[in-house]
């Protein structure tokens, strides 16, 4: 039994339910000892041709919100880049890290990942800065309480800080994904 009692069989019907109807799903993964929460989409692959998404160490519901208005900005055609930045219409903007091991999205690669034929489904993570602008990559980061696990390898060098509103410089588009 995993998952409030359900099998495992049941959790994946029950995702692939929501996948049909709404086009993605998400799955929560608790923290323990060996590292933070963390939250992932499911569909994203298949129905959107789109790297699933990653967000770490925000409390469920935080954690869904994020989710949900990535999905919304994928469905609107928009893509998310390793490398670049995203105004996801929340206080922050957000930076996109390649995941580099997307095994860890058990549950994704258990629906999508095809041996033999496309391997392991791609993932992205959305990574958040602490309140005064640093991420977790830079010293000190302040969020040491709430600690944000990064799945991958910034490309830090070529970001640039920029108010929220203003061009993407490291992608090229305006915060709506326009051409800048």
């Amino acid at each position: 039994m995993i998952c409030d009692g359900r099998t495992h069989e049941e959790v994946r019907a029950q995702h692939l339910a929501q996948i049909e109807e709404h086009g993605w799903s998400h799955q929560m993964v608790e923290g323990d000892i060996t590292g933070p929460p963390f939250a992932y989409t499911l569909g994203l692959t298949r129905q959107e041709g789109h790297p699933e998404v990653v967000v770490s160490g925000l409390p469920p519901d935080v954690a869904c919100g994020v989710l949900h208005a990535v999905v919304e900005h994928v469905q609107a055609g928009h893509r998310l880049t390793a490398g670049t930045e995203v105004d996801l219409g929340h206080a922050v903007v957000w930076r996109v890290v390649r995941v580099r091991h997307p095994q860890r999205l058990v549950v994704a690669q258990e629906i999508y990942a095809t041996p033999g034929h496309a391997g392991l489904v791609p993932a992205l993570q959305v990574v958040w800065p602490d309140d005064v602008g640093r991420w977790p990559w830079e010293v000190p980061w302040r969020e040491a309480r709430r600690v944000q696990e990064v799945f991958g390898t910034p490309r830090w060098r070529t970001w640039r800080r920029r108010p929220l509103g203003t061009a993407c410089v490291a992608s090229g588009h305006d915060a709506a994904g326009g051409p800048a």
